[in-house]
């Protein structure tokens, strides 16, 4: 009598996963397709810097509720079972009055549903009107018992210690002392927009033609400085 024929074996479905960290308002709608087809069923995310200038609480307002509902809704379209953090990021800050007032409507938010942390929270300037909104949004959390995500903030102004955000000789004159020249700092999500993504002199008038790479001292590695 011949064998029974073997069954045929179902499909092998891919692993659940769970993405803590997407900024995936700022993505196209196809990435949630081909996370859904990668196997990511659950995802978090958090509230950046969309780098808008932000003049007053409604206008943080309207940031939380558009990942609130509109994305949402968009991953849900793609079988993405979407979470969200809230936060005044320091990025989008204009002034200490419309920061607090952006803290006092995410604090109205908090009790949704979809909400899961206060964050990103970051400072840029390391000035005091930032570190008193990171401040009221860290005390906001203890007092709600809400989880926090801490965005690391860049190197703090005029002190680049590693070569990895060092601009490199600068073309101001050599007698300018190193503390008087002014350093800025533009975010690596601006590259998309052909952007530096590094420290650079504004004495530098023509940096985006002379890049180099120079090794970072502390890890040994090598990244596309800016002069």
């Amino acid at each position: 009598m011949p064998p029974a024929p073997a069954a045929a074996s179902a499909p092998a479905r891919p692993l659940p996963l769970f993405d803590h960290h997407i900024h995936s308002d700022m993505r196209n709608a196809d990435d949630y397709e081909l996370m859904a087809i990668s196997g990511v069923l659950t995802a978090l995310a958090p509230c950046s810097s969309s780098h808008e200038a932000r003049t007053t609480g409604q206008a943080f307002a309207a940031r939380f509720d558009r990942l609130l509902d509109a994305e949402t809704g968009r991953a849900a379209a793609y079988g993405v079972d979407l979470y969200v953090g809230l936060s005044v990021h320091a990025a989008d800050m204009t002034d200490l009055d419309s920061a607090l007032a952006g803290v006092d409507e995410l604090e109205k938010r908090l009790d949704h549903p979809r909400v899961k942390a206060i964050g990103e929270v970051s400072l840029r300037q390391l000035t005091r009107e930032e570190t008193a909104v990171l401040e009221a949004q860290l005390r906001l959390a203890a007092r709600t018992g809400t989880p926090v995500m801490v965005e690391t903030p860049p190197r703090p102004r005029r002190s680049p210690t590693c070569s990895r955000y060092w601009p490199g000789p600068s073309s101001a004159p050599a007698s300018t002392p190193r503390s008087s020249r002014s350093w800025t700092w533009t975010s690596t999500s601006s590259v998309r927009s052909g952007q530096p993504d590094r420290w650079r002199s504004a004495a530098d008038t023509d940096w985006r033609s002379r890049r180099a790479r120079t090794p970072c001292s502390p890890c040994g590695r090598r990244s596309r400085t800016v002069r």
